[in-house]
């Protein structure tokens, strides 16, 4: 099972409830919705499953776990394609 943290040669840093990313190719990303926040931040802390950025996700936001499973894919294979996280 794939576990997700931020990319090791993108720079960042933590504003308020803000993450401002450059990856190693100069580009500029900003993460500011609260679920994006909330991704970021368990990736941050300790490499995380989907399974486990799913539960959270369901626990938190009232989402349906189909919906929340099909943004969740689409978010974490954008932020891969970035360079903004890795998976292992």
């Amino acid at each position: 099972m794939k576990k997700y943290r931020p990319h090791p040669d993108a720079a960042y840093r933590v504003i308020d409830d803000h993450v401002f990313i450059i990856t190693p190719d100069s580009r500029q990303h900003e993460l500011n919705g609260e679920v994006e926040l909330m991704v970021w931040r368990m990736c941050e802390e300790k490499s995380c499953t989907e399974e486990e950025l799913l539960d959270a996700i369901t626990r938190v936001f009232i989402i349906e776990r189909l919906q929340a499973n099909s943004d969740l894919n689409g978010f974490l294979s954008e932020m891969i394609l970035a360079g903004v996280l890795s998976a292992t």
